[in-house]
């Protein structure tokens, strides 16, 4: 009875204790193949698709395509051009809630001394133009540590 009660106990305990941070996954997002040697963290996830971009599965911006004024060929925009201009206030927003929830689960008076982490999970198509004021808007919020999930390239 001991040893079946002691099976229990390590596979219970097996089975709560990860390291690795939950991450959402989505059929139409396509990761890009990098070599990554750390597995990904407890971290505000941010994802970036081709339709738009959430914060912990909340979205904070609409993606879509419009062509391009030299080119004329498709490329991504955010869905509001004004949202972008004035900074991603929407983005901000939620990243701020998400740091005063960190400091107040670490007992800190305010968020200022919060040092967020942030896994970012782009698809492998979305340009950098789209991520740059993303991570710009997450680094002055206090999100300055960021992690991005990759496929691992193969052997």
């Amino acid at each position: 009875m001991m040893d079946m009660m002691t099976i229990i106990l390590v596979f219970l305990l097996n089975s709560f204790s990860g390291d690795a941070a939950p991450v959402a996954a989505s059929e139409r997002l396509v990761l890009p193949v990098a070599r990554a040697d750390a597995p990904p963290s407890l971290a505000v996830q941010v994802v970036v698709s081709r339709q738009d971009v959430r914060v912990d599965g909340e979205p904070v911006l609409s993606l879509t395509e419009a062509p391009d004024a030299v080119t004329g060929l498709p490329v991504l925009v955010a869905a509001d051009a004004t949202e972008v201009a004035s900074g991603l206030p929407t983005l901000r927003a939620r990243l701020v809630a998400k740091a005063e929830r960190l400091a107040a689960n670490a007992g800190v008076d305010g968020a200022e001394g919060v040092q967020g982490k942030l896994l970012v999970t782009s698809d492998a198509s979305v340009p950098y133009s789209i991520l740059k004021p993303v991570l710009y808007a997450a680094g002055e919020e206090g999100f300055g540590d960021f992690q991005f999930l990759v496929r691992p390239r193969a052997p």
